[in-house]
C-alpha cells in the first residue's frame, strides 16, 4: 500500500528531521531549557529576529 509513496515519505521525513535539528539548536530552545533548569519562566524577548 505505501510502496509507491516510500521515496516521498523518506524525503518528507528527512525535511522534518532537518527542521527539528535546526530548532533544537536554536536560541529559543536554549532559553527554554535554561529557564526550566533554573525554575523560572522563559524570556524570549531578547531572541534574534525570526526566532
Amino acid at each position: 500500500m505505501t510502496a509507491p509513496l516510500r521515496e516521498e515519505i523518506r524525503r518528507a521525513r528527512e525535511r522534518e528531521n532537518d527542521g527539528f535539528a535546526r530548532l533544537m539548536g536554536g536560541p529559543a530552545n536554549a532559553e527554554a531549557l535554561a529557564a526550566f533548569a533554573e525554575g523560572r519562566g522563559p524570556d524570549f524577548t531578547s531572541l534574534p529576529p525570526g526566532w
